[in-house]
């Protein structure tokens, strides 16, 4: 099966503004959310889904630049942004869900969703119900910002035609979880940490993280920063 991420991104932010193109050792922050989406070799293809707006076009010359395809769309409706993109790669059948603020975002984790999926698709069930068309890794027990959504292209279809509320067409895949069920990969140790860049707090961490692992290693995951404490 063919696995397609799709990246959302914008420019605006009321809490960090322009957060996704901040400088973080010395590569904009999408760049770094590009780049270990495209380590994950479960992952075939990368498309980078932005608003059609003036204000993005810095967003859509970066995401070519870093090898992303580029998808353009509604800025509020993203649902529409992600099934207007996925027709760009029609032979996709899965479809992996990352935020550009992500810049934790660990291949292995990626790769670890999407094997996951897929395994349980390539196997279906011969009795009970039949396997939910999301899968997702989070949960209380990992941090957030690690979490990864993988569903299919039907289901992503699906909830296009009918989710119907603004929260469902911002957020994606709340309508996939109530309507089509889902199931979620979780960690066997709770943790609570934020991993993720909403807040100038959030900021602050990144660049902590990124200053003592990055140089050795440009793709450090969740295993390398919990062995650093964190």
């Amino acid at each position: 099966m063919s696995v397609l991420a799709i990246i959302q991104a914008r420019v605006g932010a009321s809490r960090l503004p322009g957060k996704t193109l901040l400088d973080l050792c010395g590569v904009p922050v999408v760049a770094h959310v590009i780049r270990r989406v495209r380590a994950a070799e479960a992952v075939q293809d990368v498309i980078l889904a932005i608003p059609d707006t003036p204000e993005n076009d810095s967003l859509a010359a970066l995401g070519a630049t870093e090898g992303a395809r580029i998808f353009r769309g509604p800025e509020d409706d993203v649902l529409t942004r992600y099934f207007r993109a996925a027709q760009l790669v029609s032979e996709a059948d899965v479809i992996v869900r990352i935020t550009g603020e992500d810049v934790f975002k660990d291949p292995a984790l990626i790769n670890y969703a999407v094997t996951g999926f897929l395994v349980e698709w390539a196997e279906p069930r011969t009795d009970g119900p039949p396997s939910p068309h999301y899968l997702h890794l989070g949960g209380e027990t990992w941090p957030f910002g690690c979490d990864v959504d993988v569903f299919t292209r039907e289901a992503l279809a699906a909830a296009h035609r009918g989710a119907a509320t603004a929260e469902d067409r911002e957020h994606v895949t709340p309508w996939i979880r109530r309507e089509l069920g889902a199931w979620v990969l979780k960690n066997g140790t709770p943790h609570t940490g934020r991993w993720t860049l909403d807040t100038p707090e959030d900021w602050a961490f990144a660049q902590e993280v990124y200053g003592k692992l990055y140089a050795t290693d440009p793709l450090f995951g969740y295993e390398t920063m919990i062995q650093a404490g964190y």
